[in-house]
């Protein structure tokens, strides 16, 4: 899961799941929305597998969702307010909200119109000229055909690797399309990626081995 927020604006949740913990939502997630006083949620959910989404349903019983992106899995959808935004069957990519660099605009890229892993979502989160990109599961062609989507034009702040960690044969094409300061990998063990990020001196940091993740960007300038 990846939570993330900016000054008046509704908190994003990218996925929010785990195949080891049952209570990922109510234990993980809970606790930061309470400290981060929310009351309405965004949601992307990249594929619906349980590793990626078991933690939604205790998050949209509690929290008003007002957008929702991507795999919208039948018993959740049921649960959404009639007002939620929703865009579920999406290919390409889609401007969720596209405003000036320096608020926070959101972009959706889905490479695959394809179940399970290759037909993952990934979100960009652009914030004062410097954009977050978060993959999904795809490692393959889904990711290969997402990349060209992808807002080469401003540098990477963070890369949220693909599928846990997996060595993709497109790790290289990937790392060049990204260029990223930071890499995040979310696993529960060792990646396999681990050795090449190494390798190219890349800075990185693992859930495995660091537990929860935070980064903290600038606030844009104040206007004159």
């Amino acid at each position: 899961c990846v939570a993330a927020r900016a000054p008046g604006e509704p908190v994003w949740i990218f996925d929010a799941g785990s195949r080891d913990h049952s209570r990922v939502g109510a234990s993980a997630l809970g606790p930061l929305l309470a400290s981060w006083e929310a009351t309405s949620v965004n949601v992307a959910l990249s594929h619906d597998e349980r590793d990626h989404a078991n933690g939604l349903p205790w998050l949209v019983e509690r929290y008003t969702v007002r957008t929702w992106i991507g795999a919208l899995p039948a018993p959740l959808g049921a649960r959404l307010p009639h007002t939620s935004r929703r865009t579920a069957d999406l290919l390409g990519s889609v401007a969720i909200d596209g405003r000036a660099v320096s608020t926070l605009a959101v972009r959706a890229i889905r490479g695959l119109d394809a179940p399970a892993n290759e037909g993952s979502l990934t979100l960009e989160l652009i914030w004062n000229g410097e954009r977050l990109v978060l993959c999904g599961d795809a490692v393959g062609e889904g990711l290969e055909n997402g990349m060209r989507h992808f807002e080469s034009a401003l540098p990477t702040r963070l890369l949220l690797w693909p599928h846990h960690g997996d060595d993709t044969p497109l790790a290289q094409a990937l790392l060049a399309a990204t260029k990223p300061a930071e890499v995040w990998l979310s696993t529960g063990s060792n990646a396999p990626i681990e050795l090449e990020i190494e390798r190219r001196g890349l800075a990185w940091r693992s859930t495995a081995r660091d537990g929860p993740l935070c980064l903290t960007l600038d606030a844009p300038p104040r206007p004159p």
